[in-house]
């Protein structure tokens, strides 16, 4: 059992620590707890929007951010009951559905963080405004965004963003995956329209966000076979300044836009400096090096290259067909008959394939048909032989 004089002391201790709490300003409180969080120093904003609370038991904002700063000690399930509580005090807010959207999608849980990011949508939709608009975008754009990666439902994504933008929320973000969206849908003229409206090939400094921007721009003109737009975007890539990890893709894309402009020699170039940039897969660069040979009739060069790729990625139906294409102009018809079969067993519906080996194997069959008619010459001209050194003999 405690002594008395423990218990007095626990009691003061109490007394005087309520009394510093309930002597300072809520507001005062409130400004070091979003201080504290501003630092990243969440358990220090723990306590003092606890004390905020203590004091003002329906403030909303302070149960938001408490919430917040749970989130960032990574304490999930008590984020997930504050914010609940912060629905108790005003549901008619959305900030609290946007937080726990987040954390439901950072659980992998996604059909929860859908519920909650549509809830903000729904609250933001009905009066969008000069001063919701930004956060109606986020809040769309936070809901599309799980549709398109965790659900893979890209009519939906457009649906959500499709309606953002037409009440004004024009975000770079809003507008890039709605562009994404709408490729995805072969809406291929309108993703050009979003794509050109981000701005994105405006940017004197690319982050890792807008590069990706840019690298699905270029797919979609690749897609359309416009050359001259893929060089372009490619072009930004390259000779816009960027963190030093997208260079080797930077130079490995805009190979990729030169070989559709048929401009091979400068799409060695740059697959070149995508290898020497140490690129992440660098098959993919020695496959496209192989094609960019074949396309200069330079067989061997091309044939060293794919080999190179197909050491890194030895079941890639596409490098073992280039393969059979060189073997083939070499004259290696039943080394090329292999590549196009070995191609065809990975790749059963590959139709360039199968008419290569049709092609092939009529190759072949001439070249039988052509060794069997002088080997039948040959024959004939040693039977020939035989039978005058025979009727030689004979007269002798």
């Amino acid at each position: 059992m405690l002594r008395k004089s423990s218990v007095l002391i626990m009691l003061l201790f109490v007394c005087v620590t309520g009394m510093q709490v309930f002597g300072q300003d809520v507001q005062t409180l409130y400004a070091e707890g979003k201080e504290a969080f501003a630092k990243r120093d969440f358990e220090t904003a723990i306590t003092r929007f606890r004390d905020v609370l203590s004091l003002s038991p329906k403030f909303y904002y302070a149960y938001l951010k408490l919430g917040q700063s749970y989130m960032g000690v990574g304490n999930l399930d008590e984020a997930i009951n504050i914010l609940k509580e912060a629905e108790n005090v005003d549901a008619s807010k959305y900030q609290h559905q946007i937080e726990l959207g987040k954390i439901f999608k950072k659980k992998k849980q996604y059909d929860q963080a859908i519920t909650h990011f549509q809830k903000a949508v729904d609250k933001l939709s009905g009066d969008v405004n000069k001063k919701t608009v930004r956060m109606y975008g986020m809040a769309a754009y936070s809901l599309a965004e799980v549709y398109y990666l965790a659900k893979k439902d890209y009519q939906k994504t457009y649906n959500v963003l499709a309606d953002a933008y037409s009440k004004g929320a024009k975000s770079a973000n809003v507008v890039g995956l709605l562009a994404k969206a709408a490729f995805r849908l072969g809406k291929k003229k309108e993703a050009l329209n979003y794509y050109n409206g981000t701005g994105v090939m405006n940017k004197t400094k690319l982050t890792k966000s807008s590069f990706y921007t840019l690298t699905e721009y270029l797919s979609l003109a690749m897609s359309m076979k416009d050359d001259a737009l893929a060089v372009s975007i490619g072009e930004k890539m390259v000779n816009t300044p960027k963190p030093a990890a997208f260079n080797a893709e930077a130079f490995s894309n805009l190979g990729r836009a030169y070989m559709l402009a048929n401009k091979y020699s400068q799409a060695i170039d740059m697959f070149k400096k995508a290898l020497a940039n140490n690129a992440k897969d660098p098959a993919d660069e020695y496959k496209y090096l192989g094609t960019s040979y074949f396309s200069l009739k330079q067989y061997k060069s091309s044939m060293e290259n794919l080999q190179q790729s197909l050491k890194i990625h030895p079941n890639d139906p596409e490098t073992l067909y280039y393969l059979g294409l060189n073997s083939n102009k070499l004259k290696e018809y039943e080394q090329a008959k292999q590549y196009y079969e070995k191609a065809l067993k990975l790749k059963p519906k590959y139709t360039a394939a199968t008419k290569a080996l049709e092609v092939v194997q009529k190759q072949i069959d001439q070249e039988n048909k052509k060794k069997a008619e002088e080997e039948r010459i040959k024959q004939l001209e040693e039977e020939e032989k035989e039978r005058q050194e025979e009727e030689q003999g004979f007269i002798q």
